[in-house]
């Protein structure tokens, strides 16, 4: 009988698991890491990522891009709105 494959044994160990290194790299670097600095710290490292692939992986961690505009708001259209004394129901 032949031996069940399991998860672990497709793993090489050289084999570099980019998105992990990009979250621990971040974890070190703190919350404040801009994706260049992450992109440098790898590169000394050997590990060659792009600036995209670190905003995509981040933002999966939920790390970053947790700062987005409601839907259909516009900070202009409100602070014009919140200053405007005529209410000009159309």
């Amino acid at each position: 009988m032949a031996k069940a494959a399991t998860v672990g044994d497709n793993v090489k160990p050289d084999k570099v698991n980019k998105a992990e290194a990009i979250r621990q790299t971040a974890k070190v670097l703190g919350t404040n890491a801009r994706r260049r600095d992450v992109v440098a710290a790898l590169k000394e490292k050997g590990i060659s990522v792009s600036g995209p692939q670190v905003s995509i992986t981040l933002r999966a961690a939920s790390r970053r891009g947790l700062r987005r505009r409601a839907r259909g708001c516009d900070s202009r259209v409100a602070r014009h709105a919140a200053t405007n004394h005529r209410n000009n129901v159309i």
